[in-house]
């Protein structure tokens, strides 16, 4: 049986986030878990990944990893909203950027 590849990055503690993947129950994300967003501009599933949650995000100190892409370069005053949800708790033990 053949596995989708987040299934198998979800196994492996990666969730990679391009687009604006959904999610119509509760999600948590645990300490052994990496959130990787893509940005790759400034619009929303467009440009950068954003994580929607239709009911709860908890966050248990996972980490939270920045992957720019396209050769975009962020500027001072850009922002991103990299995750939507109905309520949440917890925060993220770290996070980077990686280029």
């Amino acid at each position: 049986q053949r596995l989708s590849a987040a299934v198998v990055s979800a196994m492996m503690g990666e969730i990679h986030v391009r687009g604006c993947p959904s999610d119509p129950g509760a999600v948590a994300l645990q300490s052994t878990m990496t959130l990787i967003v893509e940005v790759g501009g400034t619009s929303a599933c467009t440009n950068h990944g954003q994580l929607r949650v239709a009911q709860s995000l908890t966050l248990n100190q996972p980490t939270l990893e920045v992957a720019l892409s396209g050769g975009f370069t962020p500027a001072a005053g850009d922002e991103f909203k990299l995750l939507s949800f109905a309520t949440a708790s917890g925060s993220f033990s770290q996070w980077w950027k990686m280029s």
